[in-house]
């Protein structure tokens, strides 16, 4: 994962309808993606 992707995953926390826009394009990737938010969230609660 390069900085671009880091990017991308700030601005869809950021952006509810990005993520129902991926969603429906890739849901693998949202699976994925929602992987990511949860350890960001869990790693900010530290």
């Amino acid at each position: 994962r390069g900085p671009a992707q880091h990017a991308i995953f700030m601005t869809l926390l950021d952006n509810t309808n990005l993520i129902q826009l991926v969603a429906a394009i890739d849901p693998d990737y949202l699976d994925e993606y929602q992987e990511e938010v949860m350890k960001m969230m869990l790693s900010a609660r530290q």
